[in-house]
């Protein structure tokens, strides 16, 4: 284990982030979930800077292993039987179990603790090289092997996971589904769930998980089903129900203003338009008129921290770009929203139509996989309910989800009559490589723009949210 000299404590780590992910591993009934994902992810004692850190996390994977539950009076009585109690330090534990952000801030913790770690073994392969350059009297081919084993562990650092081998995500894969079957966790946990804005039908579809490293969503749909609509309920409902993730939005058409204002008037069900006209309404509410107002700040107090949304990033080339960018300053995404397929630029020229939508599609698809991310997109239909223009969207995707609007709501009232604000709708779940298909309904509110359970929209007219 490390000591922290005075010239250790130069090299790039963040105490508070060490602090954080501990307590975010101690607190909480799904604290033993939280430790195996941070296995899962690779971390390991030497992954913290500070010697007491790396003693706990030793200790809380011990816990994991021995099947223990998991939480601070566990770890002390462990700490006492090794005899580490003292060396720790009271301070030290009060200043975990104590800490406010838990445990909300998990994910972001422990991306700053791996990506410190990585960035000191960086520093120190990379002073092996220039050890191995400057010894005097060594040949070129001295050199040259003194230097090929750190250059090799550099590059296998930047790679995603390259800690992980197979025998080890099989260890943690079998603890997970032990620890899954005996009820101890969720099979998704509510922390990893992407949320779609319709908690039984998002059950009936079956959880999206941010964890999974295939996650590359199409919501196909005619003009006017309300394809963009549906990516813009899913990105209010995940950005907050987990105040931690960090969320990538592009906008190939209608512009950021307008985004801005149809978030806040999907969250608080006033319509979208002819707000002069609800205003002076019998159904003007001052309350959802506030929450509007409210939104706006949300939206505004999070803008460029952990909601990022792109007006001009017109062609893949340029998402790519944007993404990447985002990924090494934040260290990691947890969801991308690209509105959609058909509208961005390919950058190719000299082939047809149908091959510049398909080299969009593919290059969407290995994104979302370099990102370890959901990728959530949208593709125009064609008369036959295929995505249109290419076949391989549907090919690329993980899940493909077909928005459809029956002739008559399940009533039996005409849906086609003009004026209408409110319809049914269905969802069909036409491919999922990692579950079944099936189909599901709901109501579209195309006033306000909110997709609603059917249950829940019958037993709240005006669809305002509430958690």
């Amino acid at each position: 284990m490390m000591d922290n000299t005075d010239t250790q404590s130069k090299l790039p780590h963040s105490l508070e982030a060490e602090i954080g992910l501990l307590a975010c591993c101690l607190i909480g009934h799904d604290a033993r979930e939280r430790v195996l994902r941070a296995k899962i992810k690779g971390l390991k004692p030497e992954a913290f800077f500070q010697t007491t850190h790396q003693i706990i996390f030793e200790n809380l994977l011990d816990l994991l292993e021995d099947e223990s539950p998991i939480d601070s009076l566990l770890l002390l009585d462990r700490l006492k039987s090794k005899g580490q109690a003292e060396q720790i330090g009271w301070a030290t534990l009060e200043a975990i179990v104590g800490h406010i952000d838990t445990p909300a801030g998990f994910n972001r913790y422990l991306r700053i603790v791996i990506s410190k770690w990585k960035q000191r073994r960086i520093i120190r392969k990379a002073r092996e090289i220039i050890e191995g350059a400057s010894t005097p009297g060594n040949s070129f081919e001295s050199v040259r092997e003194a230097i090929q084993e750190p250059l090799t562990e550099i590059g296998t650092l930047s790679s995603q996971e390259a800690e992980i081998g197979a025998g080890d995500e099989i260890d943690q894969l079998t603890e997970q589904k032990r620890l899954e079957f005996s009820g101890q966790i969720q099979e998704v946990p509510e922390a990893y769930r992407v949320h779609v804005g319709m908690p039984r039908n998002a059950e009936l579809l079956g959880w999206l998980d941010r964890r999974e490293t295939d996650n590359f969503i199409v919501i196909g749909a005619p003009s006017s089903r309300g394809k963009s609509t549906f990516m813009r309920q899913i990105e209010n409902w995940n950005l907050v129900k987990h105040p931690d993730w960090r969320i990538a939005v592009f906008l190939m058409e209608g512009g950021r203003k307008k985004h801005w204002h149809s978030l806040a008037c999907a969250w608080s069900a006033i319509p979208n338009r002819k707000h002069f006209d609800w205003t002076n309404s019998l159904d003007f509410d001052p309350d959802r008129q506030q929450q509007y107002f409210d939104h706006l700040e949300y939206l505004k107090k999070h803008a460029d921290e952990r909601l990022f949304v792109f007006e001009q990033d017109q062609s893949i080339s340029q998402i790519e770009a944007r993404c990447k960018e985002l990924d090494a300053r934040l260290g990691g995404l947890d969801l991308v929203i690209v509105d959609y397929i058909q509208a961005i630029q390919s950058g190719k020229t000299g082939v047809n139509r149908e091959q510049q939508i398909s080299f969009i599609s593919s290059r969407l698809r290995t994104l979302q996989v370099s990102l370890g991310c959901p990728l959530v997109t949208g593709s125009q239909l064609n008369k036959e309910g295929e995505a249109r223009e290419s076949a391989q969207i549907f090919n690329d995707s993980t899940r493909f989800w077909r928005i459809t609007r029956p002739q008559k709501d399940p009533d039996g009232n005409d849906q086609w009559e003009e004026g209408r604000s409110r319809y049914f709708q269905t969802l069909e779940q036409i491919k999922n490589r990692t579950g079944e298909t099936c189909r599901v309904g709901y109501t579209f509110n195309t006033s306000s723009g909110i997709f609603n359970d059917l249950k829940a929209a019958q037993s709240n007219s005006n669809d305002a949210v509430n958690f």
